[in-house]
């Protein structure tokens, strides 16, 4: 799971994932740019094209072919969150 911040964070019978995520909504860059600043947003931004972060569907598609139940991708802040369900 490259890229993952958090793999592992289990509570209360889930498990969440944060990443940054390669196609990262333009409304969600400027809710960050209003909070952090000009520079570095654009820095965090392009640090998740030379990583190889997941884009938002393959990292919604990450429950397929594991145990779990399904999984629901929330935003937390610019970070995506997946939160998998036992």
């Amino acid at each position: 799971m490259s890229g993952i911040i958090s793999p592992s964070r289990h509570l209360n019978g889930k498990k969440r994932s944060l990443s940054l995520v390669s196609d990262t909504p333009a409304e969600r860059l400027a809710v960050m740019k209003r909070q952090f600043g000009k520079l570095r947003t654009p820095m965090l931004h392009i640090h998740s094209f030379e990583e190889p972060f997941y884009s938002f569907d393959a990292f919604a598609s990450l429950p397929a072919p594991t145990l779990f139940k399904g999984g629901e991708v929330k935003w937390a802040g610019i970070l995506c969150c997946l939160v998998l369900k036992k």
